[in-house]
């Protein structure tokens, strides 16, 4: 019996990249202490957790080197327009370069607030070594809504703020 194909086919699939399992919802989570956050802007400025008058905030943790996070930023600009007197969105680069993000920036149109991760925000946000990384904050009940990984549809997003605004 030749073993070669089996062999092969068992080589394959302990190579290929690990599949990431589907996001999980849970919009009932609590934490109970959603962090304050102060991210520096680029090209400049800060956004502050605390300054902010809205009711949602969305953090998007996110690189220039990841495709999924590069297709959710169109989302990002239309809901960051649609709803903009009822949420933040704010895009916080894991890319070590500011060099390279500017780049990125000038190239690919992002609409809302994008700062550089820092080692304080590192330990502030919890921690994934997956990207898109999501969280969907209530800043009225200091909850986080929505904890995710991966790519999203808008529709996603808009679900949970019209939930959020009728509560």
């Amino acid at each position: 019996m030749n073993f070669l194909p089996i062999f092969f086919l068992l080589l394959t699939y302990t190579l290929m990249p690990s599949v990431t399992p589907p996001p999980t919802h849970n919009l009932t989570e609590t934490w109970q202490n959603v962090p304050e956050l102060r991210v520096p802007l680029v090209p400049r400025g800060t956004w502050d957790s605390r300054k902010t008058k809205k009711k949602i905030v969305i953090i998007n943790l996110w690189a220039t080197w990841c495709p999924p996070c590069i297709q959710e930023i169109p989302d990002f600009n239309d809901l960051y327009i649609k709803y903009q007197t009822q949420i933040d969105i704010i895009g916080i680069s894991v890319n070590r370069s500011k060099f390279r993000l500017k780049k990125f920036m000038r190239e690919t149109p992002i609409l809302y607030p994008v700062g550089l991760i820092t080692p304080g925000l590192l330990d502030e946000l919890p921690h994934s070594k997956e990207l898109p990384r999501t969280l969907i904050i209530d800043t009225k009940e200091n909850r986080v809504i929505s904890d995710h990984t991966g790519y999203m549809p808008k529709a996603y997003y808009e679900t949970i703020i019209n939930k959020i605004q009728t509560e």
